[in-house]
């Protein structure tokens, strides 16, 4: 008997659904996603782009899970010492345990984000500097550089310039 159409599309009771390396706690106690949830699962991106590795790392998908509901995440600063201690602060409440402990919305998680203060950030002049000392780019009048390592270097930490 072939499955409904509509009922392939939903998400069955019980199921838990995501990468267990980014779940919320409640996913392996309750499985009662919130807004919050949503917010831990941004901080767990947040930490893995942040050390390159996933908060909790595991073989096991299931202790995986659990690992998220009961253990204490290692620091960021303990993994990459460069990390502003005022992200870090960020990221480590995007990860609290209790979703109460955690911004109550993406709004609250924005305005903390936009409070830290960047350094040397890279902006479009910056980026069209860098580019045009680099062999084998091409950067058009808008600045945005036309290589195949434009979205590299859209990830990793700005190049100093000498200007």
């Amino acid at each position: 008997m072939a499955p409904d159409a509509e009922s392939i599309k939903l998400t069955q009771d019980g199921a838990v659904v995501g990468s267990p390396l980014f779940a919320a706690p409640e996913a392996a106690i309750d499985g009662k996603p919130n807004a919050q949830s949503d917010i831990y699962s941004l901080g767990a991106t947040a930490y893995f782009l942040l050390t390159g590795r996933p908060v909790f790392p595991g073989e096991n998908p299931l202790k995986v899970l659990f690992a998220h509901a009961q253990e204490t995440p290692q620091p960021l600063s303990e993994i990459q010492p460069d990390v502003s201690p005022k992200l870090e602060a960020v990221v480590m409440k995007c990860l609290a345990k209790k979703s109460c402990d955690r911004y109550a919305t993406v709004e609250e998680l924005e305005a903390a984000l936009a409070a830290i203060p960047i350094g040397n950030a890279w902006t479009q002049r910056r980026a069209a500097a860098w580019w045009s000392q680099t062999p084998d780019s091409q950067t058009p009048s808008d600045g945005i550089p036309q290589s195949s390592e434009t979205a590299v270097t859209a990830i990793m930490p700005a190049p100093p310039v000498n200007a």
